[in-house]
């Protein structure tokens, strides 16, 4: 079962869902809403939890909604690009237009749609939506 309550690790786990898990350990206790067949991998849609798999193995997961964990017991869904920053350590936008902390790998973040220009800067109030864990790329 999915725990919505779970901590967020970078580059391991949310919902109480390892990177690497089999997923037939998950879908023996919950099913998903909908599945959507990628290139080469799948994504599984849970109420607030998504997991992409690839040879039947967790290589993503991604928290929103009413998610509750948080990362180093400060930062969810919810929390301001302000916070994050306040907290983890200065976000920047990667090459691929993800909001990341380069000194924690193995995440990055959505936030509600920016308010002034698409500048970071200018938006550090907006509110994180998704949570998405990754393997850290080292």
């Amino acid at each position: 079962m999915l725990n919505l309550n779970a901590p967020i690790i970078p580059g391991q786990s949310a919902a109480g869902v390892r990177l690497g898990q089999t997923i037939d350990e998950i879908v023996a206790t919950t099913q998903p809403t909908a599945t959507i067949q990628l290139h080469d991998s799948s994504k599984l849609c849970f109420e607030y939890v998504n997991l992409w798999v690839k040879g039947n193995r967790v290589t993503q997961i991604g928290v929103s909604g009413k998610y509750q964990g948080t990362i180093n017991g400060s930062v969810g869904i919810g929390s301001s690009i302000r916070d994050i920053q306040n907290t983890l350590g200065q976000v920047v936008e990667d090459e691929e237009d993800n909001l990341t902390v380069p000194s924690i790998s193995g995440w990055c973040f959505e936030t509600e749609q920016w308010q002034e220009r698409k500048e970071l800067a200018r938006n550090l109030d907006a509110r994180v939506t998704e949570i998405l864990v990754y393997a850290s790329r080292v």
